[in-house]
């Protein structure tokens, strides 16, 4: 049953959006797009080819073709989605090869912690009246580390050849050429690194506090002060003291921040892990393959012509899932940079043929993926400040190389959050851009009241999502600055280290020396008890 037509004013709007729209995608398929994006896939060094990095001939004829069938409906801004998106062409290997990465990377970040915990050693207990140093750890647990990013780096960089295809395929070369393919995944392979050091510092946090609760329970026959005492008496006087959670020990507190990092390996695992063999039905006349039953074959990962039928599969959370959108979830998870850097323009001409209800899909997985990102963005380096300010309550000095790794937390958090907005309010504009794109087509052809309804709760559901993800952007944020400050004040501002936020002046939030008066036990201070 056709719907009633959209208002004359609004429709001419929207039109003639649609119209400027069109004549933006005409300019950006020019005469030479083809030459031009398959001569910068194949600029790279010789020895490319040798060590499996160079983008293969097979999948960029495939992804050119899917993109050609494509481009002429972007450009006719028709909204008839049929069949797989161009990246679920080529992007198989990619896939498999991510799958293996993330599941190497979270099971190196479940071992780890407790490994190094057990290889660590106390420090020496000193007589009563002395403090106790806090548990440090070997340089040399960076080796192994440096070792596993080796390889996972190299792994990234043999998926890319596959992933990129399509991106640049359909969005154009990344900077306008300024970098070749090979200086390119070059900056995408250091950002990577840089991604994958929470694992290390997380991991490495996690050990010193298990094995700083062993050391103090030796400490406790020598009654000296425990961090576990320091935590209790500081959350007293802080405005949580008179609830629940001043009670919560701090240890506690350590393995919820580092096990919340677990979020990201599950959310990769619910958009990625297929509940089902391949269902699509075959699209091609030399598929010989029954058609009447649906459970076809297993998953595989290799490159799918344009006139076949691309894999398609359930997981935890949708029923139609494809090998690109399940790349990029993994990808995620996996810090691989190079992969999903580029996702965000190929989303912007992919989407152009989709129903604003199926834009929101995507936006609604950025804000789930926003929101379990952020738990690591604050959660972690708020406990971290605090184990540098017990450091100095206990010895009178901090570990440096905390406060460090907290201050880099607020830059890369600083970077991810203005990536994350960036990417939901583009999201936003193409929902509003497909809603006007809908309008045009519905006034011209008609449309159920169901698409009706789905197109306007699509745009709703859209400002909701914006509004969530500002909240948690700005929640992030100040959590963030909070710990930096928290790092701040214990290290060079407190005489015992200790701080709440209290508010202005900032000293103001030091935790007084009596706060730590328990008979006998001697503190940073330099003072004994009474």
């Amino acid at each position: 049953m056709l719907g009633v037509k959209t208002d004359g004013s609004k429709l001419q709007v929207s039109k003639d959006k649609v119209a400027a729209a069109e004549e933006k995608d005409k300019k950006g398929f020019g005469e030479n797009w083809r030459q031009v994006r398959k001569d910068w896939l194949k600029d790279v060094p010789e020895w490319y080819d040798g060590w499996g990095l160079a983008p293969e001939d097979e999948a960029i004829d495939i992804a050119t073709e899917a993109v050609t069938k494509q481009s002429g409906k972007w450009i006719l801004q028709k909204l008839n989605k049929e069949g797989a998106d161009i990246e679920d062409h080529t992007c198989g290997p990619a896939l498999k090869i991510a799958k293996r990465a993330n599941f190497i990377l979270w099971m190196f970040f479940v071992l780890f912690p407790w490994t190094c915990g057990y290889l660590m050693s106390c420090p020496p207990i000193h007589e009563k009246g002395e403090g106790l140093e806090l548990v440090g750890y070997p340089l040399w647990l960076w080796v192994p580390f440096l070792l596993l990013v080796y390889g996972l780096l190299r792994m990234e960089a043999v998926a890319t050849k596959s992933s990129i295809v399509a991106q640049v395929i359909t969005s154009g070369v990344p900077f306008g050429g300024k970098w070749k393919y090979n200086k390119f995944l070059y900056i995408m392979l250091i950002v990577s690194l840089i991604y994958h050091m929470d694992i290390f510092t997380n991991g490495v946090y996690m050990a010193r506090v298990y094995k700083t609760e062993q050391c103090m329970d030796q400490s406790a026959k020598n009654h000296m002060l425990s961090i576990e005492e320091i935590w209790h008496e500081t959350m007293v006087s802080s405005a949580a003291g008179k609830t629940f959670l001043a009670y919560i020990p701090y240890w506690a507190w350590a393995v919820v921040a580092w096990a919340s990092l677990l979020l990201q390996p599950a959310y990769a695992l619910c958009y990625s892990y297929p509940l089902s063999p391949e269902l699509q039905p075959p699209k091609d006349k030399h598929d010989d393959v029954d058609v009447s039953h649906p459970e076809r074959k297993e998953i595989d990962h290799k490159y799918r012509r344009s006139g076949t039928d691309c894999a398609q599969y359930h997981v935890r959370f949708r029923s139609d899932q494809q090998h690109g959108r399940a790349l990029q979830a993994i990808a995620e998870s996996a810090r691989m940079n190079a992969i999903y850097f580029l996702d965000p323009d190929y989303m912007h001409h992919q989407v152009k043929t989709f129903q604003p209800g199926e834009v929101h899909r995507e936006m609604q997985r950025c804000n789930i993926r926003f929101f379990i990102f952020i738990v690591e963005t604050i959660f972690p380096p708020n406990l971290q400040a605090s184990f540098l300010c017990m450091e100095r309550a206990l010895v009178g000095n901090s570990d440096y190389v905390i406060f460090v790794s907290v201050a880099i937390s607020l830059i890369t958090g600083l970077l991810y959050v203005k990536s994350e907005l960036t990417t939901v309010f583009n999201f936003h504009r193409l929902v509003l851009s497909q809603k006007d794109k809908f309008d045009v087509w519905e006034s011209e052809n008609g449309a159920s009241r169901e698409l009706q309804f789905k197109s306007k709760a699509a745009v709703m559901h859209s400002w909701r999502s914006k509004i969530i993800c500002i909240f948690l952007a700005v929640f992030g944020m100040y959590m963030l600055v909070q710990a930096v400050l928290k790092a701040y004040m214990g290290a060079f501002v407190c005489e015992c280290g200790m701080w709440n936020n209290h508010g202005f002046p900032l000293a103001k939030g030091c935790v007084a020396y009596e706060v730590f008066k328990t008979a006998g036990f001697p503190n940073s201070c330099g003072r004994t008890a009474n």
